[in-house]
């Protein structure tokens, strides 16, 4: 499977232009503080981070008990964490070590994303409401659609300060957006239908987001990363810039200058993209 010089070209030089302009209106991605809790229902926004663990780093004077409290949904208890993780004393734990926390086992709460920058024609469609402009300023929850029509765009700041760029001619869904624990953890699951979504992902060593991206052919996890998604009909891929990208069935993590192209028969192998260009 080749890739395909001129389309690297096409869609590199239309997505830098709209990160031009959002820099220019001081909407470019910057990191910025953590955004509002929603009192939204959280079952819509289950999703497959829930068979993943979650390593914790060990602070000074943490016990099982302090961290069961602190994250945990009931019923599970330190107990629970003790057996997993195999601890001998619940009241003496390692500074600096790691504790396994499923992901399905933390306390969560729905979150929302800030829409920080508007160009052109961008929809929201919200459960079975018809879709309505979207509007700088707006608040997204989890299941929201958001769709860009030519010479469009939009970008989303998540909780922890992870941005997305939504580019003309895509449909992105919000799949999950929930914070986990006493801590905040982010955890973003993104569907993109149509075009692309780029991603930056905020990198936190103590508490690493839990961010997801699909397409109908490929499954991506990252803990702080900028990567780049575009579906086009049957031909799917993506494309890492920085950080780490995990492709569901690679054996190992995608790297800076890599893209796997997903086709009628599946992903291919991880290719060279080089830095600025997608397959």
């Amino acid at each position: 499977m080749s890739l395909s010089c001129g389309t690297r070209t096409r869609i590199v030089s239309l997505w830098a232009g709209q990160l031009a302009l959002a820099c220019a209106l001081g909407l470019g991605w910057v990191a910025a503080g953590a955004a509002p809790k929603a009192p939204a229902d959280t079952k819509a926004a289950k999703s497959a981070t829930e068979d993943a663990d979650w390593l914790y780093t060990i602070q000074r004077r943490d016990t099982l008990y302090d961290l069961a409290l602190a994250w945990l949904e009931a019923p599970r208890t330190w107990q629970d964490l003790q057996r997993l993780n195999r601890v001998a004393d619940p009241l003496r734990l390692p500074p600096g070590g790691k504790l396994r926390m499923p992901v399905a086992w933390l306390k969560r709460e729905a979150a929302v994303a800030d829409v920080m920058f508007v160009k052109g024609a961008v929809t929201l469609r919200r459960g079975a409401e018809p879709a309505q402009p979207l509007a700088l300023g707006a608040q997204l929850r989890s299941s929201d659609v958001l769709r860009t029509g030519e010479q469009a765009s939009v970008s989303v700041r998540f909780a922890d300060g992870s941005r997305l760029l939504v580019p003309p001619g895509s449909e992105v869904q919000l799949e999950s957006l929930l914070v986990l624990g006493r801590a905040a953890l982010p955890a973003v699951v993104l569907r993109v239908q149509q075009g692309g979504a780029e991603n930056q992902v905020v990198p936190n060593p103590q508490r690493p987001p839990k961010y997801e991206v699909r397409t109908p052919k490929l499954n991506l996890g990252v803990r702080g990363t900028e990567f780049r998604v575009q579906v086009d009909g049957d031909r799917q891929w993506v494309a890492v810039d920085a950080g780490r990208v995990r492709a569901t069935g690679e054996a190992a993590d995608l790297v800076p200058g890599e893209g796997l192209v997903a086709g009628a028969g599946g992903p291919g192998r991880p290719r060279s993209h080089g830095r600025r260009a997608g397959p």
